[in-house]
Formats: C-alpha cells, structure tokens, sequence
C-alpha cells in the first residue's frame, strides 16, 4: 500500500532541538499514553489560537480554515492534501494526510482556546492514530524537536528528499 503521509516507516529524518514549534510542523515528542516512548505528530495549533473541527473533518484556526484539496485514492485511502499560511512568515505550508474511505464522520471538536504554551498536535494518518483529539493539548515544553529534513522513496505524493 503507498503511504501519502509526509513521513514513512523506513525514512531518514532530521529533527532539530531547541526550535519553536509553529503550525504545520512535524515534532519528535514523548508519547503522551507510553512515555517510554516517542512520536511524531504535526502541529495543528499553537497556544492561542482557537481551533474548530467539525464531522467532515474540516479545521479552522482562529476562523481561517485549514485548506484541503483531494489528491487521489488508494484501496483503502482517501488522500487529502492540508494547506495552511503561517502569517509571520508569510509562506504556505502544505502536507499529506489519509483518512479511510469507510469513515462517515470525523471526531468533531466544538471550538476552543489552545492554552497559551501548549500544542494541538494530529497525526497525518487521521483515522488510525491518537493525537490531541484523544489526550489534549501537550505543554510546549515536552518537545524534543521539530522535524527539518526527511529522505526516503518518492511515490506519487512526495519526492525523495524534503526540506521542512
């Protein structure tokens, strides 16, 4: 089966202490339900912000929807690729994610207040991962760094080598 996530099982990446996390980022951080163990989840939302998710599975940040555009399907996958402007820097940042065709409907959030220093994190593979829709939001400190670099196979969703 392909794997559309930006991050695939046998990829070589790049994770760089002591950066703060923005939205759309990647970051290696301790599993909150195994702390013996680590993650990586992506940013969604940072302290502050106010986030909306509603049962088709759209996202709004402070009111700005998170854009999504579909890229395809493989057997089991809808691909959707995820948009989102980080206004400080004035650049797009744009990623793959799944979701399972036999999904109707998505964990909704009614909106909230991400508390300030803390994270909203979701894994790229929405339908078979916890994330902040299970545990909350995780304390910025808890990060151990952001993802920069990923090298591995291209397939039709992302070329060999990327830069964050």
């Amino acid at each position: 089966m392909p794997w559309p996530p930006s991050i695939q099982s046998g990829d070589w990446i790049w994770i760089q202490p002591g950066l703060a996390p923005q939205s759309g980022d990647v970051v290696l951080l301790p599993d909150p339900l195994d702390p013996q163990q680590t993650i990586l989840r992506r940013v969604l939302g940072v302290g502050g912000k106010n986030l909306d998710i509603d049962r088709n599975g759209s996202i709004r940040l402070s009111g700005k929807r998170v854009r999504q555009k579909s890229m395809g399907d493989t057997d089991e996958f809808r691909v959707i690729q995820e948009n989102i402007w980080r206004t400080k820097l004035k650049l797009s940042i744009e990623w793959r994610i799944l979701h399972s065709k036999n999904t109707l409907t998505h964990t909704a959030i009614d909106s909230f207040q991400i508390p300030e220093n803390h994270l909203f994190l979701m894994a790229d593979h929405r339908d078979h991962a916890v994330d902040s829709r299970w545990w909350g939001t995780v304390p910025e400190s808890n990060i151990e760094g952001v993802l920069r670099l990923r090298i591995g196979p291209s397939d039709t969703w992302r070329n060999w080598i990327e830069w964050y």
